[in-house]
């Protein structure tokens, strides 16, 4: 939407538009703004749900990351843990 404009302004600008396009053109041009509006925003929309995936794809990218470094320390440390478990159960 077009913010900062009061109803005197908008009303000045349907007035020049009036004088200078004509009434004839004026609702041919309205149409044309409506669907060229509409586009825009269509398109503002995809973007916004692209970037939003793309975000939440890099976030889980970070997790899987971080899950694997935790599992490959896990492993790593995991035969001295349980080696330290068989020598405390044998003994």
């Amino acid at each position: 939407m077009i913010t900062g404009l009061g109803l005197d302004e908008i009303i000045v600008i349907l007035m020049i538009a009036l004088f200078v396009v004509g009434p004839a053109d004026l609702t041919r041009l309205a149409r044309w703004l409506g669907k060229v509006m509409r586009q825009a925003t269509l398109y503002r929309d995809e973007l916004s749900k692209a970037w939003a995936r793309e975000e939440a794809w890099t976030q889980m990218h970070q997790v899987l990351q971080q899950a694997a470094a935790d599992n490959m320390k896990v492993l790593q440390d995991w035969p001295g843990g349980l080696k330290k478990q068989i020598s405390d159960k044998v003994k």
